[in-house]
């Protein structure tokens, strides 16, 4: 009697162990989009240029040159930024991209702003709350002078 008991058990985790693979490979987290990417780096990066008296005198445009993103891979807090205690799938990515500033009607004549040509690692990653997050693992930022 003892011996039917463990055949229906001995069943329930074979088909435990069969749908486990299929459940983890669902979870996989999605890569962000480039325009997530490029609203990450125009917040971060690219924010508008004001004048003493608080007027914005030029505001900047980001285009995405080249961007390669890698596979996804756990996160560690110290390292990526993640946060602790949690599983966090981060997404290296190299980007090569531009900060291009426009002058509005309040800029004195005759000036201009230095354009960004930027290239550079970064990880990105969702934090607590659901919203995408970024660290910079080193960029070189070139500046170009305007002429707008």
């Amino acid at each position: 009697m003892r011996r039917l008991y463990r055949s229906p058990m001995l069943i329930l985790a074979a088909l435990a162990l069969l749908v486990a693979p299929a459940t983890a490979e669902a979870g996989t987290p999605k890569p962000p989009k480039k325009i997530i990417i490029a609203k990450l780096f125009k917040r971060a990066y690219c924010g508008p240029i004001t004048a003493l008296n608080g007027n914005t005198v030029a505001v900047a445009t980001v285009t995405l040159k080249t961007v390669k993103i890698a596979a996804p891979r756990v996160g560690r807090p110290r390292l990526d930024g993640t946060p602790a205690n949690r599983k966090t799938y981060v997404f290296p990515v190299r980007a090569f991209w531009k900060c291009d500033y426009r002058a509005t009607a309040l800029a004195n004549p005759g000036d201009f702003a230095d354009d960004k040509r930027i290239s550079g690692d970064y990880v990105f990653f969702r934090d607590e709350f659901g919203s995408w997050t970024h660290r910079n693992k080193g960029h070189n930022v070139k500046s170009i002078n305007g002429t707008n």
